[in-house]
């Protein structure tokens, strides 16, 4: 009779003690190790069945699924483990995600749902960032279960970072200057290629504005900046981008082949200029 008794209640001690305290100095943390999930193939399950589950999986460290067919459930109990109020973000680790629902517990009363991914319209987006991403404000010792459904055209990830907002903001510019910068670089290489095939008529020239173009895209939209930016890209489309446009290009060294072809071709042009 005891023995039965352990094994009934194994299940839900294993899933309450893995709750993530989040202490007061924490600045950063990864809740993968945290996550719990299921994979729901046929679209049959809700937020209250996961809440209520215990034949969910353990997550991998980082929270990386690779490319299998979802969508996925996952759940996740964070407190904070801290006498102030706190206000967190809450960001999913793959850039560009397709579809993410999240729904937020309090005592198992669903409190807030919302709704993330790059399919999302921006305007519905309450948060309009790169990352799916959402502001979560605790209570001084409160304890919440964060459900999410997550689906993506191609590999899935349900990892979640755990960070103070000014953190996540500080890190996002210093991340969009520098890619201001390789994008600067992108258009540069495009513009000037073209110029060079309007006027010396070679395919060359042509070929490499089209596939600096092609890389300058896929990488944009891959890390979900064509989104953020909400400059009328038609979602369907911005989607093809991040996750099909990079075939086209092929690979990174074929690019470079293409650029080193573009500064020969330059050279020879030089030189025949200044033999005439």
């Amino acid at each position: 009779m005891y023995k039965a008794f352990i094994l009934f209640i194994l299940p839900f001690a294993l899933f309450a003690s893995n709750v993530l305290m989040l202490k007061e100095d924490v600045k950063t943390v990864n809740a993968s190790s945290y996550i719990y999930y299921i994979q729901d193939k046929n679209s049959e399950m809700n937020a209250s069945d996961i809440l209520n589950s215990s034949t969910l999986t353990l997550s991998t460290k980082n929270g990386h699924l690779g490319n299998r067919q979802g969508p996925f459930w996952s759940k996740l109990s964070i407190q904070n483990d801290s006498n102030r109020s706190r206000t967190l973000l809450l960001q999913n680790l793959l850039a560009g995600t397709n579809h993410i629902s999240v729904y937020i517990y309090k005592k198992g009363i669903l409190k807030k749902s919302i709704l993330l991914g790059d399919m999302c319209e921006q305007e519905n987006r309450i948060f309009l960032n790169r990352y799916s991403a959402f502001e979560l404000l605790l209570a001084p010792y409160e304890e919440i279960i964060i459900i999410s459904k997550v689906s993506n055209f191609s590999i899935v990830n349900i990892a979640w970072i755990i960070e103070k907002s000014t953190l996540f903001m500080e890190k996002e510019s210093k991340f969009l200057i520098i890619f201001s910068l390789i994008g600067g670089i992108f258009i540069f290489f495009m513009i000037i290629s073209f110029i060079y095939y309007l006027f010396y008529k070679k395919v060359t020239y042509l070929i490499i504005s089209i596939f600096v173009l092609n890389t300058f895209l896929y990488q944009f939209g891959l890390q979900g900046l064509l989104y953020s930016l909400d400059i009328g890209i038609n979602l369907e489309f911005n989607t093809f981008l991040a996750w099909v446009g990079g075939s086209l290009s092929k690979n990174t060294n074929y690019t470079a082949s293409c650029i080193s072809i573009f500064w020969l071709e330059l050279k020879n042009s030089i030189l025949c200029f200044l033999t005439v």
